[in-house]
């Protein structure tokens, strides 16, 4: 990720490692899930979930935003 912030006192050298923590706003009755839990193939965008029978169902998602744009 690239990230562009003033550095007035020059505490940021480059080549720096940093780590950030961001809290993003989530919408009520929404559910998040890491990126990597999604399923992208034929069958469209996707997780795998576990029933009470312990079989595995897929279930289609909507992104609703994406920090990444």
């Amino acid at each position: 990720m690239q990230l562009i912030v003033e550095n007035l006192r020059h505490q940021l050298l480059p080549g720096g490692f940093v780590v950030l923590r961001f809290a993003l706003p989530v919408r009520e009755g929404t559910l998040r899930v890491p990126a990597s839990t999604l399923i992208l193939n034929s069958g469209g965008l996707r997780v795998a979930t576990v029933d009470s029978r312990d079989e595995v169902r897929f279930k289609p998602v909507t992104v609703c935003t994406s920090p990444g744009r």
